[in-house]
C-alpha cells in the first residue's frame, strides 16, 4: 500500500522521510527571508537621515479665531461690509454653518467663521474694535453677533522664516555627520544629496485664551524645525 503523500509527494519511511521534509522546510524558509528581505535590498542604495532643532520664538503674533452669526438670506459680502473696521476679507473664511437657536427647526442663523493674525503690540487696538463692532452689529437691522471662540499666542511668519533660514546650515551639517556615521557602520560610501524635505511643528503648543478665561493649554513658544536629507552611497 503506498504511504500517505505531504503536499502531494509520495511520503517515504525512516531517515528519507524526515530529509525530505528538512528539505521543504528550507525551501519555505528560503522563500520567506527572500521577501522579506527584498524590499530593503532595493532600498540600499541611498541613507535617509532626519535632524530637528527646538527654538525659543518671540510671541509677536495674535491669533483671533471668531465667527459672526446672522440671518441666512444676508451673504458673506454683507457680513464683511459690516466688520471692516477689522480688515476681515474672503481670505479669511474658515466656515460657514447652519445653526438653530430656538426650539423651532425653522430658527436657524448663518455662522461665518474667521481666523484674524495681528500683531501682538496692536493686541490692544484690536480688542477695541472687536468690541466696537460687536456694538454695531448688534445694533443693526437684522442684527449680527460677533462672537470671540479663542485667543491664541504665537510667533508671526517672519520670526518663524528668520529662525528657519539662520538654522538651515546647521541642520544640513548635522544630517551630514549623521549620515557619515551611519554610511560607515554599513561600510558603504556617502554619495551627493538625492532628496530634501523640511518641516515645522509647535513644540508642545503655543499658549491660548478661551472666551471663559486663561491661558488654556501650554504655555511654551518652542517651534521644532525638523530637516530629512537623503544621500546616495556607493
Amino acid at each position: 500500500m503506498r504511504s500517505p503523500s505531504w503536499f502531494g509527494i509520495p511520503e517515504a519511511s525512516g531517515n528519507h522521510r524526515v530529509a525530505r521534509k528538512r528539505r521543504l522546510l528550507t525551501v519555505s524558509l528560503s522563500v520567506v527571508l527572500f521577501a522579506l528581505c527584498g524590499p530593503v535590498f532595493g532600498q540600499s542604495d541611498a541613507i535617509t537621515v532626519t535632524v530637528s532643532r527646538n527654538v525659543d520664538l518671540p510671541p509677536d503674533g495674535i491669533y483671533f479665531s471668531l465667527a459672526v452669526a446672522t440671518d441666512p438670506d444676508l451673504s458673506l459680502d454683507q457680513v464683511l461690509q459690516a466688520s471692516q473696521a477689522l480688515g476681515l476679507s474672503a481670505q479669511n473664511l474658515t466656515s460657514v454653518t447652519l445653526q438653530q437657536y430656538g426650539p423651532s427647526s425653522s430658527q436657524t442663523r448663518l455662522a461665518y467663521a474667521f481666523d484674524l493674525t495681528v500683531p501682538f503690540s496692536s493686541f490692544k487696538e484690536t480688542n477695541d474694535k472687536l468690541a466696537a463692532v460687536r456694538r454695531t452689529m448688534a445694533a443693526n437691522t437684522p442684527p449680527m453677533d460677533l462672537q470671540v471662540y479663542s485667543i491664541a499666542v504665537s510667533p508671526s511668519e517672519t520670526a518663524r522664516d528668520q529662525a528657519r533660514q539662520g538654522l538651515l546650515s546647521s541642520l544640513f551639517e548635522n544630517a551630514r555627520q549623521r549620515a557619515d556615521q551611519l554610511a560607515k557602520a554599513a561600510e558603504v560610501t556617502l554619495g551627493g544629496i538625492v532628496g530634501v524635505s523640511e518641516a515645522w511643528a509647535n513644540a508642545g503648543g503655543y499658549p491660548y485664551y478661551g472666551p471663559f478665561g486663561g491661558p488654556i493649554g501650554p504655555t511654551t513658544l518652542k517651534t521644532a524645525f525638523s530637516l530629512t536629507v537623503r544621500y546616495a552611497v556607493k
